[in-house]
């Protein structure tokens, strides 16, 4: 503990208070406590948004430590209780970097400069290169059960659409398929997502329709002079040898509709995909089907008790026709119910590991279990940097989230007090020397 010395201001009787605030053991005691703090459990939310919390959290953490000032000075520059803001500028560093490094491990590959979703990072975004390596295609089948429509206010609809770009790019996913989706006519795309909406508008539930990541709109294209508001077709530029592959999105037709309607659905697509088999460019082009196909196909286990004569001629006309294969484990189901409905298959000679999301993960409420499948395919993407800005937490306990930083926060204004308190740097100013000093000091603080 130290005394009010002469080398600070007089009159000031809070002195003492402030050197106690800034003492070496008062250091020792703010690092343990947050070092202590660093090692707790954090980001205890679901999976997708534990990724996007950390990769925000490693944006701002990371800028942070790149910003901070290089700064030295020596034993004669400042008082000597005014050198302990070296020690804490060490402990603090070395808090930064455990958070990052726990971070990191969560985020796992999720790209901290392209990142978009309810949580964002305070710094701009690090410029990016054009382009990036090419990578595995990642392809996603949601029936969002009308969370596009006007349920609630324009505010609701809002917020779920960015819980459903966070989600979606959480999981790398580029090409999202959405069964259902009631995106209004006349109602606008948020320009923001990271994601161009494209498909037959309608307050209807007979409606498909695509979310395509913007980093690889150059490679794909909408055939939108075929399909229907339930089924549309996408070419999308690969790098393999095949050059191009088809992803055919489908919302099939409900069980309540007429056998003979139901059977023209798919007999319908099937010609059509028969007819662009004549076309050079997509005779040996491999094809993706995705979406909620509203069948109870025979090759999961638990939609045989389902399955009636007319599931197995569609499966039939898709699978020894076209060659279709059903991806992914028959045993894992894609609804609440234990049935398979929203579901994907292709072309033989693509393999994709799939994943099906569990309900208490899903940041889109649905009675189907979103579906995401990574393709033996790699694609090409095209990065921007996004600007991101910090959407903070409603009704958020302030004094809870403060309280490890408290004593942190006294240090900084006790050093800065008696800083500005310092008869040495008073006169430093008086006689104009230690300019570089005296601002170096200030950035510091203010870091």
């Amino acid at each position: 503990m130290f005394s009010s010395p002469p080398s600070f201001t007089d009159g000031t009787p809070d002195n003492e208070e402030c050197l106690n605030l800034i003492s070496l053991e008062a250091v020792v005691s703010i690092a343990n406590n947050l070092v202590s703090w660093s090692s707790t459990p954090c980001l205890d939310t679901t999976t997708s948004q534990r990724k996007l919390k950390a990769a925000a959290l490693i944006y701002d953490v990371e800028h942070i430590l790149q910003t901070k000032p290089r700064i030295t000075w020596g034993p004669d520059d400042l008082p000597s209780p005014l050198q302990t803001a070296g020690q804490f500028t060490k402990c603090l560093t070395s808090v930064a970097r455990i958070i990052l490094a726990k971070a990191s491990q969560i985020a796992g590959p999720v790209s901290t400069a392209l990142q978009y979703g309810p949580y964002q990072g305070g710094a701009q975004a690090l410029h990016a290169s054009n382009s990036s390596p090419p990578c595995l295609l990642r392809v996603a089948s949601l029936n969002l059960r009308g969370g596009l429509g006007a349920r609630g206010r324009g505010t609701a609809k809002l917020q779920r659409i960015a819980a459903l770009a966070a989600q979606l790019k959480a999981e790398r996913v580029h090409v999202a398929v959405l069964s259902e989706p009631r995106f209004a006519p006349g109602a606008a795309w948020p320009s923001d997502t990271g994601y161009i909406f494209w498909g037959h508008r309608s307050c209807k539930p007979d409606t498909v329709a695509l979310l395509v990541a913007e980093d690889v709109l150059p490679r794909c294209r909408q055939l939108d002079h075929i399909g229907s508001p339930r089924h549309m077709w996408l070419q999308v530029q690969v790098t393999e040898q095949c050059r191009y592959i088809l992803i055919l999105c489908a919302y099939g037709p409900h069980k309540l509709v007429p056998n003979s309607e139901r059977l023209d659905f798919w007999v319908a697509i099937s010609r059509k995909l028969a007819d662009l088999r004549k076309e050079p460019c997509w005779q040996q082009c491999p094809v993706i089907l995705a979406g909620d196909l509203n069948c109870h196909f025979p090759f999961f286990p638990k939609n045989v008790r389902y399955a009636g004569s007319l599931e197995q001629r569609i499966a039939d006309l898709l699978s020894q026709h076209h060659g279709f294969r059903f991806l992914g484990d028959p045993s894992a189901s894609s609804h609440k119910s234990g049935t398979s409905l929203n579901v994907m298959a292709a072309s033989p000679y693509l393999e994709a590991d799939v994943y099906i999301q569990p309900s208490a993960q899903q940041s889109f409420p649905s009675d189907h279990l979103h579906v995401f499948a990574c393709f033996n395919l790699r694609i090409s993407s095209s990065r921007a940097p996004v600007i991101c800005g910090v959407t903070w937490a409603r009704n958020a306990d302030w004094d809870e989230a403060l309280e490890p930083f408290h004593f942190a926060f006294m240090f900084i204004a006790a050093w800065s007090t008696l800083l500005s308190r310092s008869l040495a740097l008073r006169q430093a100013v008086v006689d104009g020397a230690k300019k570089r000093l005296r601002a170096n000091l200030v950035t510091l603080v203010a870091w």
